[in-house]
């Protein structure tokens, strides 16, 4: 847990080290040019960001990556047949899950679906079936502005068929 808005690339890296869960909120940047370089924005320091290739080169990614922020899923196609993105370089990693945003998204919408599919996960759902109960419940939220599709159907799940953690019954 790790929580704070000035963190660097070696604390992030330490802590993916052994993680069953990684839950990103805040900002990156697709480099649809040079995939490699989409990165994770972990300060307003550009030296402390996270690069898709660092991703990639990890020994272990958590089973539950989520990514909160702007266009995670996005990328191009890759030779290999899928598409190079930030939430590929999870998957490569044997990630069993990654929750990532297709488009722009806004902090507090983010926040909202975040929180629902936590909820979701902690009960036992799969990612899949936790993402998809957060979204329909943002689509009966009585706020026009997080019932909007704009606000909660960019998110994407990449596996995650099979809960993660037990359920809390």
């Amino acid at each position: 847990r790790l929580g704070r808005l000035d963190l660097t690339r070696a604390e992030v890296l330490t802590a993916l080290r052994g993680a069953d869960i990684f839950h990103f909120a805040g900002h990156s940047v697709v480099d649809l040019e040079n995939p490699a370089r989409s990165r994770l924005l972990m300060s307003v320091d550009p030296t402390q960001a996270l690069f898709s290739s660092e991703l990639a080169a990890l020994s272990r990614a958590p089973r539950l990556v989520i990514l909160a922020s702007c266009e995670s899923a996005a990328g191009r196609p890759s030779h290999t047949g899928g598409v190079a993105s930030l939430a590929a370089a999870f998957l490569a990693r044997g990630a069993d899950a990654v929750v990532a945003n297709q488009w722009r998204v806004g902090d507090v919408a983010s926040q909202r679906l975040s929180s629902l599919l936590h909820t979701g996960v902690q009960r036992g759902l799969s990612p899949r079936e936790a993402l998809r109960a957060a979204q329909l419940a943002m689509l009966r939220d009585a706020s026009p502005a997080m019932s909007a599709p704009v606000a909660w159907a960019g998110a994407v799940v990449f596996g995650g068929q099979r809960p993660v953690v037990p359920a809390l019954h």
